[in-house]
């Protein structure tokens, strides 16, 4: 992340994932996703180039009951998608996103398809 505070406005209010703990130096932070923990690191100048990488393909999924109504809400609070909500070859509904630094997430329905 590029910029901690943002990061954590837009996984916190936007996407409603608590904040579970945040350095004193304001460098990283842990956000509780029920059972499994996002970490939220910043991204410094002094770091190689393979750690500043920023907006890489999608690696990090979203899980949710309601991907339709997940979807719509999420774009009305201005979260970027990537199309729209579709079957994929791998036997769930997902759609892609953007957070604030261009980082691509995926927001997938945890039910199966079919």
């Amino acid at each position: 992340m590029r910029d901690l505070r943002r990061a954590i406005a837009f996984y916190r209010d936007t996407l409603g994932i608590p904040v579970m703990e945040m350095s004193d130096e304001e460098d990283f932070a842990y956000l509780n996703l029920r059972g499994a923990v996002l970490l939220l690191d910043k991204v410094a100048a002094k770091d190689p180039p393979e750690l500043r990488r920023v907006g890489g393909p999608p690696g990090p999924c979203l899980a949710t009951e309601d991907l339709e109504g997940s979807y719509m809400t999420l774009r009305k609070r201005g979260v970027r998608f990537v199309g729209l909500p579709r079957e994929e070859n791998w036997g769930v509904r997902a759609v892609p996103f953007y957070d604030m630094d261009g980082n691509l997430l995926l927001l997938v329905d945890r039910k199966p398809s079919g």
